[in-house]
């Protein structure tokens, strides 16, 4: 990834005294003349590592010797929303023949809600969201009825904040409450 920031000061940067790390280590970077200071920039040749904690760090001194240090740091997010607590489950069975269908929606870094899709039975359906950690519990209540024997199919869709797509099917059937066996 590239990484950048800007190092600024009204009395101006003195960009001889620049440096950038990154996990600790001294790169070769990038400066470009901006208003007021410098943009530097580091592109890191190799890939991270997905949920990999990256520490940066930029010290510069201004034009009359006053020093700046400065560190944050940012996790690598290569991964998709994930999805749990399916309901019905997956290939599970139910005896509601009009069942609410839920499944949590989680990531890390967030997921963008105007994303999420929920299918039942092929139907992009109309449903509630409803605030969970890191995420969303999304559910629809099948209100048209299903029969004994129907097997269902569901799908979630869903984006996390960096544009990666969940997509996730389950089905699951309706059993007649004859049909569940009685221990």
């Amino acid at each position: 990834p590239l990484i950048y920031v800007h190092v600024t000061d009204s009395s101006g940067v003195n960009e001889s005294t620049i440096r950038l790390y990154v996990n600790g280590i001294a790169v070769f970077y990038t400066s470009t003349s901006i208003s007021e200071g410098y943009n530097v920039s580091y592109q890191q040749e190799t890939a991270f590592s997905n949920g990999q904690v990256i520490e940066c760090r930029i010290v510069a001194d201004d034009v009359y010797g006053n020093h700046m240090d400065f560190a944050w740091n940012f996790t690598i997010d290569l991964s998709p929303p994930a999805h749990s607590n399916e309901w019905p489950p997956i290939d599970g069975s139910t005896t509601d023949l009009s069942p609410t269908v839920s499944v949590h929606v989680t990531d890390p870094s967030g997921v963008n809600s105007d994303t999420i899709r929920l299918y039942v039975n092929g139907y992009n359906v109309f449903y509630t969201l409803s605030p969970i950690s890191n995420g969303y519990n999304v559910s629809y209540t099948y209100d048209a009825g299903l029969s004994s024997g129907d097997i269902v199919p569901c799908q979630i869709k869903a984006e996390d904040t960096h544009g990666y797509l969940l997509n996730f099917t389950w089905n699951f059937t309706v059993k007649s409450a004859f049909d569940i066996p009685v221990h």
